[in-house]
């Protein structure tokens, strides 16, 4: 095992993580014709128009947009664009980090510019980021006079709220749709907003009819499914009033997800494991509410020489670190297979089994997988015995993170067990101790 990992190994499994949230960052390279993602910055809401509809009191603020582009130094035009909004009379503007993304991995290379309504536009600073709460902090050089008020106050369920962006750079639009309250099946607060937002409109605002904002758009389910950031986390972005040094973006990203990390973990560690009937073995439930299970089987199905039955388990947080690029996934899976007319020998030697991670990343970003395995003696007899293997990758530019992926099998006669899970960015104290919670969880036989 090399020092960068902890330890068992892997030979490599299916690791599928079903969850997928689109962000609606669209990212155009120079081949396509762009679109423009344009912020929204409002003024307090003016008690004079309470007879207007919100739709015309909110007109007023389309013009408050800007376009937040990342712009490549080599080529001179933009790679990417999204919205962002003004929230403070000094020039703070908040977008999200996904549409920044390409600035925070490669400063050197690319800048983040700003294109306002009047055709105005202009260079503006990083100066922080939330990567758990897809968030960034940008200063405006010259502000406008007017911008957005945060209002971090409860919102009662049912209430409308009005999405305002710039989708695929046609012009800028608002959404309308209900306050559904938060996502259940989520480790952090997001806003279940029943509004259609589309590609363009990530960083834009979300607000009351009082012009107040209440969320950022960040990701869309489609079908009028949508999910916002809660100002809170807008509102704790701007009170921690730092200025990152674009030499350490990589280390803030990675004390961030570790600490994300630590207090997520601390918390399942803790808990109680729920175990349940599965297949005449064991198998995990869901270990907490912001994790969900699906399971099938194919013995229903006609002319079956093995009968399968699975069982996944997706945690619903992932973190988006760049293109192609994830972490902070939490997936754990069983099956069991059983041979149907055929010798046990027969049946063991045509079973393959393997795995990789999903949450990209190239050599750039991630070593490569380092693996070792070892037999588990449950019992005294033969039949105890499980294979356990664990593979782990670390983060070139994040020390202290790995991916780590661990697959488990049992063998009795012409029956297969196997338990599997992948972490993504997680410590070596994480690794080691969910590993020995997850492998003495398990009902072997």
């Amino acid at each position: 095992m090399s020092s960068n990992r902890p330890g068992l190994d892997i030979k490599l499994w299916n690791v599928r993580i079903r969850y997928s949230l689109h962000l609606l960052l669209t990212l155009f390279v120079f081949l396509y014709a762009g679109s423009t993602f344009a912020a929204l910055a409002a003024e307090p809401a003016d008690t004079s128009k309470r007879s207007a509809t919100p739709t015309k009191q909110l007109a007023s603020y389309y013009e408050l947009i800007y376009q937040i582009r990342v712009v490549s130094r080599k080529a001179g035009s933009k790679s990417s664009i999204g919205s962002g909004f003004q929230v403070s009379a000094d020039g703070l503007i908040i977008t999200n980090f996904h549409v920044v993304a390409g600035a925070v991995n490669s400063p050197d290379s690319h800048r983040i510019e700003y294109f306002d309504q009047t055709g105005s536009s202009g260079e503006l600073t990083l100066l922080d980021f939330d990567v758990v709460n897809d968030l960034a902090l940008l200063r405006h050089p010259s502000p406008q006079a007017r911008h957005f008020e945060v209002d971090t106050g409860a919102v009662e369920k049912g209430a409308m709220i009005y999405a305002l962006g710039n989708p695929h750079d046609l012009g800028v639009t608002l959404k309308q749709g209900a306050f559904n309250g938060f996502v259940e099946h989520s480790y952090d607060q997001q806003i279940l907003f029943s509004g259609s937002l589309n590609p363009g409109m990530s960083g834009g605002p979300s607000l009351l009819a009082n012009g107040r904002v209440v969320g950022v758009n960040v990701a869309t389910a489609g079908s009028d499914l949508s999910f916002l950031v809660p100002a809170g986390a807008v509102a704790r972005l701007i009170d921690a009033n730092r200025q990152l040094a674009s030499s350490g973006y990589a280390a803030d990203i990675a004390a961030q997800l570790l600490a994300w990390q630590q207090g997520r973990f601390d918390d399942l560690l803790q808990r109680d494991w729920p175990k349940v009937d599965f297949a005449d073995w064991v198998a995990l439930g869901e270990l907490r509410n912001d994790m969900q299970c699906w399971g099938r089987s194919n013995e229903d199905e006609d002319e079956i020489t093995v009968i399968g039955v699975s069982k996944g388990c997706d945690a619903a947080n992932r973190l988006y670190l760049g293109d192609d690029f994830s972490s902070g996934h939490i997936h754990y899976s069983f099956s069991v297979q059983q041979a149907v007319e055929m010798s046990a020998l027969r049946f063991h030697r045509t079973r393959s089994l393997s795995m990789y991670p999903d949450n990209g990343g190239d050599d750039t970003r991630l070593t490569n997988l380092d693996c070792q395995s070892e037999f588990l003696q449950i019992d005294s007899g033969e039949q105890g015995r499980v294979q356990a293997s664990l593979c782990t990758r670390a983060y070139v530019e994040m020390p202290g993170l790995f991916d780590v992926l661990l697959l488990a099998t049992q063998r009795q006669d012409t029956q297969l067990y196997t338990a599997h899970f992948a972490l993504a960015g997680v410590s070596r104290e994480i690794a080691d101790a969910f590993t020995r919670k997850f492998l003495t969880s398990l009902g072997w036989q």
